[in-house]
């Protein structure tokens, strides 16, 4: 492992500004595939509850892809986790901005305070959220064309650590909603891409002091997932001491998959532009299967930061070819399928 930093250009390395919470103060090409993406993540750790709020704006298609999920141990499919509702074709109203809508589908956002404050509701008959994200660290600007085969997903991007609070109706109970948790927004054209080279994104929080937000890519998209798989750096950050620094150099292994390739133990090694080392073991507790524009075994992730127990989560991305071909070979073998162990 390198702890070499490479030298970007000074358009990667400016600061992210408050315009930036906006579809208005940055130039867009005219292309179907603009995309103005959106996420925030969620979670109640102590229900084992993982959850997100996402959006990819289409604005010249007039057109916003979003939705809402919720997962816990006793459902991983869209179809039967906690909740999940996505819908493709919400249109996007006129006055409409990044964080200032209203869908059909029943979400909603206002920004309350641009790179700081952003409130969340979603409606429906069987679901409902009032969140408030709030960011505890400055955003950091992460452009995707920084790493190796990141670059099909758009030009600007940034991420934000933040805390979470608010309520969630789901299955006639309340839960409430205190955590930390991570944002992002990118802005580019973003088109259908089948060849995803797979790797993480990884979050863990053990408070405003320590944590870390890191996305690697995996250097052999299609290494068999039987196989111990690693992860090189792509782009992130490590809080430390309540100082934020971008990631310069990590490595990530899953240590160990289940017989569908969902990652159950997870190590990670972080070196910083602080010249500072961060070192963190988590186990997946709760898994959604999200299958659209790329595949992800979306995880709760019970996390060890150098000592010190957090929570976050892990978003395991693998190549669609491959994941296919190893769980048919793995069923043929006639290892059972976990639904069905």
């Amino acid at each position: 492992m390198t702890n070499e930093a490479r030298v970007l250009p000074p358009e990667q390395t400016r600061e992210v500004a408050p315009e930036d919470d906006s579809f208005f103060h940055h130039e867009r090409s005219n292309s179907p595939w603009w995309n103005e993406s959106v996420w925030f993540g969620f979670a109640v750790p102590e229900r084992e509850i993982n959850g997100f709020f996402w959006l990819w704006h289409r604005p010249n298609q007039k057109l916003t892809a979003g939705g809402v999920a919720l997962w816990d141990p006793y459902g991983e499919e869209r179809h039967n986790c906690l909740h999940y509702d996505w819908y493709n074709f919400n249109q996007l109203k006129d006055g409409s901005d990044a964080f200032d809508f209203d869908l059909e589908n029943g979400m909603s956002c206002r920004l309350l305070e641009p790179l700081k404050r952003y409130e969340l509701k979603y409606r429906t008959k069987t679901c409902e959220m009032d969140l408030l994200w709030e960011g505890i660290h400055p955003p950091l600007d992460l452009h995707f064309p920084r790493a190796d085969n990141m670059s099909q997903f758009g030009g600007f991007h940034y991420e934000q650590i933040g805390r979470v609070t608010g309520s969630i109706l789901v299955e006639g109970e309340t839960l409430e909603v205190d955590c930390h948790h991570i944002r992002d927004r990118s802005w580019g054209v973003r088109a259908r891409h089948r060849d995803h080279p797979g790797g993480g994104l990884d979050l863990g929080v053990v408070n405003e002091q320590t944590g870390f937000c890191t996305t690697m890519v995996r250097s052999d998209p299609y290494r068999d997932l039987d196989l111990p798989t690693v992860e090189t750096t792509g782009y992130g950050q490590v809080v430390k001491d309540g100082n934020v620094a971008r990631l310069v150099s990590a490595e990530r292994k899953v240590l160990e998959r289940r017989p569908d390739g969902s990652p159950v133990r997870l190590q990670l090694d972080l070196h910083d532009d602080l010249g500072r080392d961060m070192y963190a073991e988590g186990r997946v507790l709760s898994n959604l299967k999200w299958d659209d524009i790329y595949y992800v075994h979306w995880g709760l992730v019970d996390w060890t930061i150098d000592g010190r127990q957090a929570w976050g989560e892990s978003q395991d991305w693998i190549n669609q070819d491959l994941l296919r071909a190893h769980q048919r070979r793995n069923r043929k073998r006639g290892l059972p399928h976990p639904a069905f162990g």
